[in-house]
């Protein structure tokens, strides 16, 4: 039987070039791994609670800005709220006071509430900062007791 010399010519192909392509491959999965997050990281923010995060960004003039909806089935009235990097992130240290402004806060509405961040990191633009959440409010009628639902969340600065 006579065997195929295309055939040993595409096996040899395979195993001399194979390693050049696996090293290719290897490449490139490190520059996605690596590289592309920081490109492409969206905004979000996860806060469990009576109190939903809708969006959280970032810009140079108001700081750190967080949309929040009231899922609870009455109003609340929003005090405050905290962002703090991750400490194991190069970002640690950065801490953000969010304050708000507006007033009642009917069930089903929606609000922000924005303030700068502290902490002696400059934030650069592409920079992804992950770190915890915390959003404070009170339920009328219920006194002055300071109810605080919390989460993660992340911002990309532009």
């Amino acid at each position: 039987m006579r065997k195929s010399k295309k055939a040993q010519t595409a096996m040899e192909f395979l195993l001399t070039y194979g390693w050049a392509i696996l090293v290719v491959l290897a490449i490139i999965s490190v520059f996605l791994l690596y590289i592309m997050p920081r490109i492409s990281t969206p905004n979000v923010c996860d806060v469990r609670g009576k109190v939903d995060c809708v969006d959280i960004s970032y810009d140079d003039v108001n700081g750190v800005t967080v949309l929040f909806k009231n899922i609870y089935s009455t109003s609340i009235i929003p005090q405050s709220g905290k962002f703090v990097a991750s400490t194991d992130t190069e970002f640690a240290g950065i801490e953000c006071d969010l304050f708000y402004d507006g007033g009642l806060l009917r069930a089903g509405e929606g609000s922000s509430m924005s303030g700068s961040c502290s902490g002696g990191i400059e934030l650069k633009s592409g920079d992804s900062v992950l770190g915890s959440l915390t959003i404070v409010y009170r339920i009328p009628g219920f006194g002055e007791t300071d109810i605080r639902d919390t989460g993660t969340a992340r911002f990309r600065v532009p």
